[in-house]
């Protein structure tokens, strides 16, 4: 069995991990840190998180996020949306009114903030 398991290709272990500013996504481990400190995330708010920094620099919708995270049947459930939202902001210690990481856009959506 293990000649048949081919090891990742390059590009594969290159987005295994993703980095953003002094934030470390550990994609094969689901591990999150912050400044080196690991940050403990429900399923829920890691997948909401994964998401958006894949999306990087893209402004998703609500319905988008909704959609990719939690499925077609939660669409217009903005408030599963804006709670998530909220507990994730406060373990990533995102303050919404000078945010880090995650950008909110009345009326648009949200996206997650690349360094400048």
């Amino acid at each position: 069995m293990l000649r048949r398991a081919h090891p990742p290709e390059s590009g594969e272990r290159e987005q295994a991990t993703i980095t953003v500013g002094d934030l470390h996504i550990d994609r094969l481990r689901k591990q999150v840190t912050l400044a080196g400190s690991e940050v403990r995330l429900s399923p829920t708010e890691y997948r909401l998180l994964e998401c958006l920094v894949l999306n990087a620099g893209v402004l998703l919708s609500r319905d988008e996020l909704l959609t990719k995270v939690w499925g077609k049947a939660y669409r217009g459930e903005d408030e599963i949306l804006r709670v998530t939202l909220w507990r994730l902001r406060q373990k990533l210690a995102d303050d919404p009114s000078a945010p880090r990481y995650i950008v909110t856009r009345p009326g648009l959506g949200y996206m997650l903030a690349t360094p400048a």
